[in-house]
């Protein structure tokens, strides 16, 4: 703060220290000495009202500057925060847009893992199925042929029992020809059962996986992260 008083009298003592010098310095020579002429009168009152008014003004124009100053910084911190709070915004859009094209991806893909395996398993138990009606096939075509052997052969040993009337070997053609049925029978089961069980264990096998491909393409679980808000608080310095 600018002390009023000390200015006041400082400039008093300026101007009568001025005057005095300036009369001195008028002085005439030594040899033509006029008489002295009154010393201007200087008048304290005017002095420090008018030192009074440039310490105002100085004060005022002091309180000016530091108000532009300070409007100005915060003039600056206002721009800062909407730009800040703009670059929040837009972080958070960008943000959610890169989620929602993550999400996108993530179904898509899902989607055709899939449709790859229920392709896989659709042929799995196509070629399963095959396989069983394969061995079914020739379980029964071996069957049938041993059974017309058997009959073959039992027919040759009748007509010839026949012809020796024995009957003997009649009953010996007739168990020859129970036991070669009975043997192609159990054969036939025993391959029916041996298509049925693969086929079983081949469906099993595409249904398994299935089920970890299933697995695989589900989405792991969300982590949550805490998004930039726009309305976080800014702090600003100033100088």
């Amino acid at each position: 703060m600018i002390n009023k008083e000390k200015l006041a009298v400082s400039l008093a003592s300026g101007v009568m220290l001025f005057s005095a010098t300036f009369a001195f310095a008028q002085a005439p020579s030594v040899g033509n000495v006029p008489p002295p002429k009154p010393l201007p009168t200087v008048r304290p009152v005017k002095a420090i009202s008018e030192a009074r008014k440039e310490a105002v003004e100085v004060r005022k124009e002091a309180v000016s500057n530091s108000k532009e100053q300070i409007k100005e910084i915060k003039n600056k911190a206002k721009e800062q925060i909407k730009d800040t709070r703009e670059q929040l915004r837009e972080t958070k859009e960008q943000s959610r847009m890169q989620v929602k094209e993550t999400v996108k991806a993530t179904q898509e893909a899902r989607k055709e893992a899939m449709e790859a395996a229920r392709k896989t398993r659709i042929t799995a138990l196509e070629t399963a199925r095959t396989a069983m009606k394969a061995a079914l096939d020739s379980a029964t075509a071996t069957r049938d042929t041993a059974l017309k052997s058997a009959k073959d052969v039992m027919n040759t040993a009748m007509t010839a029992a026949k012809t020796n009337n024995s009957v003997e070997a009649e009953k010996a053609a007739r168990d020859a020809n129970k036991a070669a049925v009975q043997v192609a029978r159990d054969a036939y089961k025993t391959a029916a059962q041996a298509a049925r069980d693969a086929y079983n264990v081949s469906v099993k096998a595409a249904n398994d996986a299935f089920k970890q491909a299933e697995i695989a393409a589900k989405p792991a679980p969300a982590v949550k992260t805490a998004a930039p808000s726009a309305t976080s608080t800014i702090t600003t310095t100033t100088q």
